[in-house]
């Protein structure tokens, strides 16, 4: 897979419909000129699945994030699209609190997205050290974004 031709009437395939991956899929195709018309979307389960279906040849392509986009790259998978230079605004994860208790434990939710973004921040500049990859940290000070490829 070189070209955004070369994906054309193959199967590409994300965990399940509506996650994450199926988003990223679209996002995706959508940057090589394609739409989900142009190509078969099936279900395939977790990303280690779906990177063994790709280098099967079981499916053409298919979205990952890290760690498995390092991993595709040393063994030699090519990636044809990388959205992390765009940086697309992007809900990973979400946190749902009872109305009840926002009045009665305000402090602790308030607290706890500060304890989160430092814990980003801190997680951030530790894999910068660890890799030494330039790009990859969060030097700015702002959340790292996922790295989704295709």
């Amino acid at each position: 897979m070189k070209t955004a031709e070369d994906l054309k009437g193959g199967v590409v395939g994300v965990s399940t419909f509506g996650s994450e991956s199926d988003s990223t899929v679209t996002l995706a195709l959508q940057k090589l000129g394609l739409g989900r018309g142009d190509v078969v979307v099936k279900e395939y389960g977790g990303g280690t699945r779906r990177l063994e279906a790709v280098k099967s040849g079981e499916i053409k392509a298919t979205a990952l994030n890290e760690p498995l986009t390092s991993l595709a790259r040393q063994q030699g998978v090519n990636v044809l699209v990388d959205l992390v230079p765009d940086q697309i605004p992007w809900l990973f994860s979400g946190i749902v609190v009872r109305h009840s208790d926002i009045a009665a434990r305000r402090d602790v939710l308030t607290r706890f997205p500060q304890s989160q973004h430092r814990g980003q921040l801190h997680r951030g500049h530790g894999r910068e050290a660890r890799q030494g990859s330039a790009g990859q940290g969060t030097e700015d000070h702002q959340f790292e974004s996922p790295r989704h490829h295709l």
